[in-house]
C-alpha cells in the first residue's frame, strides 16, 4: 500500500485497498529520496541507500545495484539513478548474465512471520524518447536459481505529466505468491528489478524521482503484514548418521504449538512429509526435538520443518541440505594392530592434514566408540576403548571434510 501525502489519485487507491480486505497490510519497507524526518536528500549517485521505512519486526534493508549498472557520473537529486550501458542487456535473458539490476531483501526478525501483499514502484528513463524493458523478480536463494518473475514483462518510458518525477508503473500483487506468505525468520527473499534495453549510447534508468516536499513520497515499497510466531525457533539443522539421517531443532518458546511436520526431497524432486513430531504446546524454556529418517536415499537429501498451531495455522523452516551419500571405501583401507588396540585408518591419493570423526558399532548398528581424529597425509590412527571380538564383523564410519564412508571391517 502505498504511502499518501499529496497526489489525489494514491488517495483513491489507498480507499480501494482499505475496502478490498487489507486492513492489517501496511509498508514493511519503504524508500523515499528527499528531506523529510530527519533524512537528507539523496544525489542519486550513492553505492546503496538504506530503507528509511522499515517496519519495527523487519530487518532493516539496502538497496544496491547489480555489478552491470554503474553509478552516473552526474548527480540526480532525490532518486537512485544508475548508468545503463549502451546496450548491456538487450532481451530479459541476456540482463540475467549481465547482471542489470537493483535489488534488495525483506526478512523478519525473530519471532515473526511476514506475508506480502504489494510491491510499488516508480520509475524513471533520462529521455521521452528511450524506453527500457523491466521485470521484478524474487529469489528465496539469493538468485542462486533461475529468477521467480513476478508481474508481467513491461516497457517503461517515462512522459512528462508528472513533472519529470518519472511514473508509477503497474503494482507487483504479491498476496497469491506461495514462497511470499507466512516468511519464516530463517528466511531471506531477495527482490531485483531486472532492466533491458536497445539503445544508441549509455543511458540513465532511475528509481524515483521522490518530490521536493518535506513529508515522505515514497516511490518504493513492499506492503503487508507481521504477525508474531507461536514459536521462537532457534535451530534447525540435520546430519548423516550410522543410524540414517537425523534432523535437529530447538526452540527458544512455544505457545499453542500442536505438532511439527518433516519433509523430504531428492534434488529436483517435490517435497513430502515423512513424519510428524509432536509439540510441547505451550513452554517458555528452550525445547529440543529430533527426528531420525531411516529410509533416506544415498545421495543428497532436502528437508523442511513445517511448525502447527492448535488453530492449524502453520510456518515453514528451511530448507537444509544433508549428504547420506556413502562411500564403498574402495579408495580406504582399515588395518588392527592387537598389540595396542589400535585401528589404522589409510585414504588412497589424499596427502592433507583433516579433521575428522570415528564411529565403530558392530553390525547392528549399536555404537561403540565414537571420537575425532586428525589426518596425516591421510593416516587416520585411533586408540581403540572398546573390545573387537576376533571372527566378527564390525562397521567402520569414518566422516571428514573430504570423506563420508562406511566401511565393513572383519577382526
Amino acid at each position: 500500500m502505498r504511502k499518501v501525502y499529496f497526489f489525489k489519485k494514491r488517495v483513491f487507491a489507498f480507499v480501494l485497498l482499505m475496502f478490498a480486505g487489507n486492513l492489517n497490510a501496511q509498508e514493511l519497507l519503504g524508500w523515499y529520496f528527499n528531506a523529510a524526518d530527519g533524512n537528507t536528500a539523496t544525489t542519486g549517485q550513492e553505492s546503496s541507500i538504506a530503507a528509511r521505512i522499515v517496519d519495527p519486526n523487519i530487518v532493516a534493508s539496502t538497496l544496491i545495484r547489480g555489478e552491470g549498472l554503474n553509478i552516473n557520473a552526474t548527480s540526480y537529486s532525490r532518486s537512485f539513478m544508475s548508468l545503463f550501458p549502451q546496450n548491456a542487456a538487450t532481451t530479459r535473458t541476456a540482463s540475467i548474465t549481465a547482471n542489470t539490476y537493483v535489488q534488495f531483501t525483506l526478512q523478519p526478525k525473530t519471532g515473526y512471520k511476514a506475508s506480502l501483499t504489494t510491491l510499488t514502484s516508480k520509475l524513471r528513463t533520462g529521455s521521452t524518447s528511450i524506453s527500457f524493458g523491466y521485470q521484478w523478480a524474487y529469489s528465496t536463494d539469493g538468485f542462486v536459481t533461475a529468477p521467480k518473475w513476478l508481474g508481467a514483462n513491461l516497457i517503461v518510458k517515462e512522459t512528462i505529466e508528472s513533472g519529470n518525477l518519472g511514473v508509477f508503473v503497474p503494482d507487483v500483487d504479491l498476496s497469491t505468491v506461495a514462497d511470499l506468505q507466512n516468511i519464516s525468520p530463517d528466511k531471506i527473499i531477495t527482490f531485483r528489478l531486472y532492466i533491458w534495453g536497445t539503445q544508441t549510447a549509455d543511458r540513465t534508468f532511475t528509481i524515483g524521482q521522490s518530490a521536493n516536499i518535506t513529508t515522505p513520497d515514497v516511490v518504493l515499497s513492499v506492503s503487508g503484514a507481521t504477525t508474531t510466531l507461536p514459536v521462537t525457533m532457534l535451530s534447525f539443522t540435520g546430519d548423516h548418521t550410522l543410524q540414517g539421517n537425523q534432523i535437529n531443532w530447538e526452540t527458544a518458546s512455544e505457545k499453542n504449538s500442536d505438532y511439527f511436520e518433516i519433509f523430504r526431497s531428492a534434488e529436483n524432486n517435490a517435497f513430502v512429509s515423512i513424519g510428524t513430531k509432536k509439540a510441547q504446546g505451550n513452554a517458555s524454556t528452550r525445547s529440543v526435538y529430533t527426528f531420525t529418517d531411516r529410509n533416506a536415499p544415498e545421495r543428497t537429501i532436502y528437508y523442511k520443518l513445517k511448525q502447527v498451531d492448535i488453530d492449524g495455522n502453520s510456518v515453514e523452516y528451511g530448507p537444509i541440505a544433508i549428504n547420506s551419500a556413502i562411500q564403498s571405501g574402495k579408495d580406504i583401507t582399515v588395518s588392527f594392530n592387537e598389540a595396542t588396540n589400535e585401528l589404522l585408518i589409510s585414504v588412497a591419493n589424499e596427502n592433507q592434514k583433516d579433521n575428522g570423526v570415528l564411529m565403530v558399532s558392530d553390525i547392528y548398528g549399536r555404537k561403540l566408540q565414537n571420537q575425532r581424529i586428525t589426518s596425516d597425509n591421510g593416516q587416520y590412527q585411533a586408540k581403540l576403548t572398546c573390545n573387537l571380538d576376533e571372527g566378527k564383523i564390525y562397521l567402520i564410519a569414518l566422516k571428514t571434510g573430504k570423506h563420508h564412508s562406511l566401511i565393513k571391517f572383519a577382526r
